[in-house]
């Protein structure tokens, strides 16, 4: 008859991070968002820039951060 299908494991982050964004909308205004971003190589993060700086690789995105520009 029907079939359930897995939703994929991105779709599923995707998901919750909007889900979470959302929430920190509602209850703190407007929010900025930076991503996170982690090299293999290097073993290092940084904010905003997907280039590493020391092998310039592309990073890997783990996350984000959401903050007000007055609540840093």
């Amino acid at each position: 008859m029907y079939t359930i299908k897995e939703e994929p494991i991105e779709s599923k982050k995707y998901r919750l991070a909007k889900a979470v964004y959302w929430m920190h909308l509602q209850a703190f205004g407007e929010q900025l968002t930076e991503n996170i971003y982690y090299c293999k190589n290097d073993e290092c993060v940084q904010i905003t820039d997907d280039v590493c700086g020391s092998c310039n690789n592309k990073m890997e995105n783990i996350g984000f951060i959401d903050y007000n520009e007055d609540k840093k």
